[in-house]
Order: C-alpha cells, then structure tokens, then sequence
C-alpha cells in the first residue's frame, strides 16, 4: 500500500521460531509490518504482532487465535504456503515407529 510521498507499507504473515513440547509442535504465527521511504531505501517502523499459533500433534492440528479475528487453518496454510510443508514434515517425523534402546535380541 503506498502512503503519499513517505513510501509503502508492506504487511507479511509468517512463521515464527518453531518449537516442541511433548509430543507437539508449536508453530507461532506473526504478522510483521515495515514502513519504509520511498523506493524502499530507508525503514521508518517495523511492527510485529502475533497473530495465532498452531499447536501440531500426530493426530491432530488446532489453531489458537491471539487475535479477536477468528482464523482457522486453512486461512494460515493459504497466507502461510511454507507452513504446509513444515505441518507435513512434522506429520511423516511423528508416524515413523521409535527404535527401543538397550534392548539386545540375546
């Protein structure tokens, strides 16, 4: 969005820093908004606000909105294209079986 003669406004949802907890990972979802000068060769603000975060377990994926707009996951994983991998890379990680240790077949 161009503001005047002061630049543009660009508005950017993505990922935060992912974590696990449990058997679950954390996917914070931030929104990130920079106001910079004209042709982009200055920065005058940045903001950055959570907007959700995914909670990801084997059999299950919930969206909790830090907002008071409503959002679901489909909305995130259409903003969000990466997100979809990072959903599918934890799914296959969460369905191999888990090697038992210090077990020996004597």
């Amino acid at each position: 969005m161009k503001i005047g003669s002061i630049g543009e406004v660009e508005t950017k949802t993505s990922i935060g820093k992912t974590f696990s907890v449990d058997g679950k990972t954390i996917y914070p979802v931030i929104q990130t908004s920079t106001l910079s000068g004209e042709g982009g060769k200055t920065v005058f603000a940045v903001s950055i606000s959570p907007v959700a975060i995914v909670v990801v377990e084997r059999t299950r994926r919930q969206v909790i909105p830090l907002t008071d707009k409503a959002v679901t996951l489909d909305q995130l994983l259409e903003t969000i294209p990466s997100l979809k991998e990072e959903i599918a890379t934890v799914s296959k990680r969460s369905s191999k079986p888990k090697k038992k240790e210090g077990v020996s077949g004597d």
